[in-house]
């Protein structure tokens, strides 16, 4: 899935208006830093970075929040993680894999 960023809350990383290109995250495991694609029931569809994962198995939360951000997300289901990102293309910047 590839669509353009709106807004700043994950810059400096991901800057609005460029393309970010997401995968789907199957039965992966959600780690720490990774950078995913949410579809929160608090705020909708949103591409920010896991900060904290609690527990494990149906009853795992996830918490993510925006770089450019101090304030975590609301603590998020594992079902509501839609995928992981693992591009970003845009503007004046090469095409950059997530590491």
């Amino acid at each position: 899935m590839r669509f353009a960023a709106r807004g700043g809350s994950m810059a400096p990383g991901i800057l609005h208006g460029e393309v970010v290109v997401v995968a789907p995250i199957g039965n992966d495991p959600v780690e720490l830093g990774e950078i995913v694609l949410v579809a929160s029931k608090a705020e909708g569809l949103m591409v920010h970075r896991v900060i904290e994962v609690r527990g494990d198995g149906p009853g795992m939360r996830i918490v993510t929040r925006g770089d450019a951000s101090q304030i975590a997300d609301k603590p998020t289901g594992r079902d509501e993680i839609l995928g992981k990102v693992i591009r970003i293309e845009g503007g004046a910047r090469l095409s950059q894999p997530v590491p």
